[in-house]
């Protein structure tokens, strides 16, 4: 995958003005070379996040249109350790947790082992 930024930009640009962009709209707006963006293109489709076609990209839609996991790990990490450790303050011993399949569950996930006879139920295969 590209930089994350401009990997990122690249994605924003696609969801946000339109599902399909050509290569010269994406250097345009990016202020790169066209081979800078076919490169990029090239490592999205690669990940599975576009699909390259002549002259440009469009977004997958569905499920796959979402950023990788360890994208959004990385994406707004301080913002989620801080959300993690707000609601880290509220858990106690021997409580029932339920958690999404969401990033900043799983870094609220990371803290819970200081805290004992928790049960946390999940959908997130990563979370458990």
């Amino acid at each position: 995958m590209p930089s994350n930024s401009r990997g990122e930009l690249i994605l924003e640009h696609l969801r946000e003005k339109s599902r399909f962009m050509t290569v010269e709209q994406l250097r345009r707006d990016l202020y790169v070379s066209a081979a800078t963006i076919r490169r990029d293109l090239s490592a999205l489709a690669q990940s599975g996040l576009i699909r390259r076609t002549r002259g440009g990209a469009l977004l997958v839609e569905g499920i796959t249109s979402e950023d990788p996991m360890p994208f959004r790990e990385n994406k707004n990490a301080a913002q989620k350790q801080i959300i993690a450790d707000m609601a880290l303050k509220h858990v106690r011993d021997g409580m029932t947790l339920f958690l999404d399949s969401s990033t900043t569950a799983l870094t609220f996930a990371r803290g819970l082992s200081r805290f004992s006879n928790l049960r946390v139920v999940t959908n997130g295969l990563k979370t458990a």
